[in-house]
């Protein structure tokens, strides 16, 4: 049973929460009607060198896992990272009709305005800044360019508000969690798995594991409509508790900051 003034730290906590949850929602903007407030809170997008790495250890240990990990990353080296449905998000301070949010067409093409299509194929998230300035610098001789790759990932099971959203590739999972509404109670994220498709590509063990890590979701090898599933039930209270307490922190460093 919890003593009196533990339960009234954790009412207190809760207001906290609550707070932090508006005051993230009033500053953050909206993609569409479901889309929830982005922290601004950024980690590292995975290098071309990064990957080359990850792949060479992932293929040193040799299990069937492993091989299927590496060759994903393989994959995304060859490939990229954009794929039809994407989103990405365009300042550019000399037009105004260059900075906003665009969609990745068929053949994984940019399509902006005034200028011609850009090719995505093959292109890193950490890339994509450098080749969308090269390609409008053709277009103006001095702009300040910046291009922030989105993700659709879906954050479904013990979540506040289950669904599909997109985010900022360099977001923590932690984050991630707060944009679907929070943890609920009897949330187990220790228990949580990664999906690709039909395919569970993290088991619970290695899911713990990255959100431990507080690794970006492009760290982690998230593509776009990839998914966590946070389990439920005999709740493991402290490990929810922490993870909440870090996701809230995260969340008021936030507001130091500005949001994109």
């Amino acid at each position: 049973m919890m003593t009196r003034p533990f339960q009234s730290a954790i009412r207190r906590f809760s207001r906290l929460v609550g707070i932090c949850g508006f005051v993230l929602a009033a500053v953050g903007g909206t993609l569409e009607a479901q889309q929830a407030a982005v922290p601004a809170y950024r980690r590292a997008l995975a290098t071309r060198a990064d990957l080359e790495a990850t792949a060479a250890d992932l293929e040193r240990r040799g299990d069937a896992d492993s091989r299927w990990a590496a060759g994903e990353v393989r994959k995304r080296l060859t490939d990229g990272d954009f794929r039809q449905g994407d989103r990405i998000i365009l300042r550019v301070d000399v037009d105004t009709a260059l900075s906003d949010t665009f969609t990745v067409r068929a053949g994984a093409q940019l399509e902006l305005p005034q200028v011609a299509p850009l090719p995505l194929r093959g292109v890193l998230r950490s890339e994509l800044e450098q080749v969308v300035r090269q390609h409008l610098m053709q277009y103006f001789r001095s702009a300040t360019i910046t291009a922030t790759p989105l993700i659709r990932f879906g954050v479904l099971g013990a979540v506040g508000r289950p669904g599909y959203y997109y985010m900022p590739a360099d977001i923590v999972v932690n984050d991630a969690f707060m944009i679907a509404g929070g943890l609920v109670a009897d949330a187990r994220i220790d228990k949580s798995t990664f999906r690709r498709g039909t395919e569970e590509f993290k088991n619970k063990e290695a899911a713990r594991k990255a959100l431990a890590s507080g690794k970006s979701l492009d760290e982690l090898n998230i593509q776009s409509g990839d998914e966590i599933r946070v389990a439920t039930g005999g709740a493991n209270q402290t490990f929810t508790y922490v993870a909440i307490i870090t996701g809230v922190v995260t969340s008021i460093a936030v507001l130091a900051t500005t949001v994109f």
